[in-house]
């Protein structure tokens, strides 16, 4: 789960979530609450918990 500011807000491990569409069914069942959240800026990233914070370290360092 990624905030609005493009940082990583939650990881969420399940097999069931291999892209985005399925991390936001399984993050999220109820089809009107993801449109909300889309629409305030939220987002998915199907990934590890590594490969996700890493890129935010880098980021945050880089800056």
């Amino acid at each position: 789960m990624v905030d609005p500011s493009g940082s990583p807000y939650a990881w969420y491990g399940s097999a069931l979530a291999c892209d985005e569409g399925a991390v936001w069914t399984v993050f999220e069942p109820a089809p009107d609450v993801r449109a909300q959240l889309l629409s305030a800026g939220w987002s998915v990233r199907a990934g590890s918990g590594v490969e996700l914070f890493g890129a935010a370290a880098a980021s945050k360092v880089s800056a």
